[in-house]
Parts: structure tokens; sequence; C-alpha cells
């Protein structure tokens, strides 16, 4: 049964795991009974929530009013108060509060708290464990990355999210590496198409100037990521932009000859020799050049010629 003031056991809404877990983190909060559903700004606050995605679960919401209808009671929702507003923001229950408002109910328990953004942070998603469904990986690394963006440790962060430090770490330094490329006008196309582990190797770039040539390069010679990492290392180790700018001009838009295994570089040479069009020799040299290029054909035939063997007895 549905009314629109609390209980008179509205008491019973409070929850001990919640006031203890304001009390870890030294907030100031005090239990209002019988808090105006009119004080809550709805906007911001479907908009901070632990879940990323979707404000409000259609199907959750649906349960919540049939148990209100029942008469089922609800723990107390947690809301942040500022000093120059009089509303307020919820940090924990907004499928409380909107069940609430759908049943006609005009006011709702609540615990009324004044904490930093990045402690309302840590106790949005601790509260989402105790009264709401499992955040997922992606909405955890969320969180994260506002927390690391508030000064809090990759370490810290990873423990109060409940993931692995090589997790939260990785994901952050692709993060980013993302934030940069999207700061400097890299186009989303070209930066997507390369593999994550890439991408975290140019955010490794020192200067800004060499970064949108390297990704040009990467993409248009397709570097693997063992390539793109040995060459960002030669990058950095140049002390100038220039010096940058010519390693990555240097390399030619083709794959770093300095990686290139043997096979490959066997099979670029041979296949370089068959497009040559011995029609238009006459035309590119003189009599001396040919004299010379005549010698190293030669040179080159008998090379080629044990190489030939090689291969044949390796079969």
């Amino acid at each position: 049964m549905a009314t629109g003031q609390p209980t008179a056991d509205s008491e019973s809404a409070r929850r001990s795991e919640v006031e203890r877990l304001l009390d870890e983190y030294k907030i100031n909060w005090r239990y209002e009974p019988a808090l105006p559903l009119e004080r809550i700004n709805e906007k911001a606050s479907f908009s901070n929530q632990a879940r990323i995605d979707q404000p409000i679960l259609d199907d959750l919401l649906e349960q919540y009013v049939v148990a209100r209808n029942h008469g089922d009671e609800f723990p107390a929702i947690v809301v942040l108060e500022t000093r120059s507003d009089k509303q307020v923001t919820n940090v924990d229950g907004n499928h409380r509060y909107a069940s609430g408002k759908e049943v006609g109910m005009t006011t709702h328990p609540a615990y009324v708290i004044k904490a930093k953004p990045e402690i309302v942070r840590i106790l949005m998603t601790e509260l989402n464990v105790i009264n709401g469904r499992g955040l997922s990986d992606r909405e955890r690394l969320f969180h994260a990355f506002f927390l690391i963006d508030q000064g809090t440790t990759i370490e810290k962060s990873a423990e109060v999210m409940r993931l692995p430090q090589s997790k939260v770490k990785t994901a952050w330094a692709l993060e980013q590496a993302n934030r940069r490329a999207r700061e400097l006008g890299v186009r989303n196309k070209a930066w997507d198409e390369i593999p994550q582990s890439g991408r975290i190797r140019i955010g490794q770039i020192y200067t800004d100037e060499a970064f949108g040539p390297l990704v040009k390069l990467v993409t248009r010679a397709n570097l693997n990521g063992q390539e793109i990492s040995t060459l960002v290392k030669e990058i950095n180790k140049s002390r100038s932009v220039k010096a940058q700018l010519d390693r990555i001009q240097s390399t030619g838009g083709g794959r770093m000859p300095y990686r290139q295994s043997p096979k490959g570089a066997l099979r670029m040479h041979l296949g370089a020799m068959t497009k040559i069009n011995l029609d238009d020799i006459p035309d590119l040299v003189t009599e001396e050049e040919g004299e010379i290029l005549a010698q190293i054909c030669i040179d080159c035939a008998e090379h080629l010629t044990q190489l030939a063997d090689k291969l044949t007895a390796a079969k």
C-alpha cells in the first residue's frame, strides 16, 4: 500500500552497514526519516550514477513498484547536499526514488551527506554493491578512471573498484592514449584501426609533434605491436622534435628494415628484381654505368644460382 508519507517506523529504513561505510570514510552525514522527494534533482541524479549505460533499469523499477504496492519497505536512499543549492542529488537509490514517485510517495527516508567528489564516487560504487545489482568491469573501470583523474593512485582505484591492478593499469594507459589522440585531432577511424596494444605504445611518445606522423606511419605500413614498440623507443631517444620527425620519415612508410626477417628481405629483393622492365634499361644508364651494372648482374647471377641450390636442397 503506497502512501505519501513515510510510515511510523521509518527508522527501520536505516542500515547499519551503510552507516559504518559513511563513518569509515569520515563523511559528514545525518539521517532524515522524511526527505521531501521534490528536493531531489532528478536530472543530476540520473546522470550521477554508478551504472553508466542506463540510469534506470526498467525491469528493476517494475519490481520495486510492485513491491511498494504490496507494502514492502525499502532502505533509505543516500543523497548529496551542497551549500549553494537547496536541492540534493542521489548518490545511491535512483530506483527507490523513481519507484517511490511512481506510487505517489512525496517523502523518503534518506541519509544526507556532504563529501568531496572523489569520496562520493567511491561511496557510490560501494553502496551499489550493498543495495543494487553488481557493476560490470566496464562500469568499474569508468569509475576507476574518475578516481585516478581526481588524484587517486591506480593501486587504490583498483582496490576500491575490486579490479586487478594489472587490468586498471593497462586500461588507464589505453584511456590516456585515446584522450591524447582526441586532443591532437587524430582521425578516429585511423586511430581505431590500430590494435589496443599499439595505441598504448604510441601513447608513450614524448612529444605531441611526433604523435600524428607516427599514427600515419603505423596505419600506412601496418606495423605490428613489436615494431611499434621498437620504433617508439628509437624515436624517444632523439632529443629534438626535428630528429624525431626525421626518424619517422626515414622509416619511409614501409615496414622497419631493422625489424625485417631474412625471409621477408629475400622476398622483397627478389620481387623487386622481377619487376624491372628490361626494355627500359638502355634509356636509364650511360655506357660506363651499363658496364658496371652488367658486372654486378653477373655477380648476382652466380649468387642467385647458389641461393637456388640451397633453397632446393632445403625442401
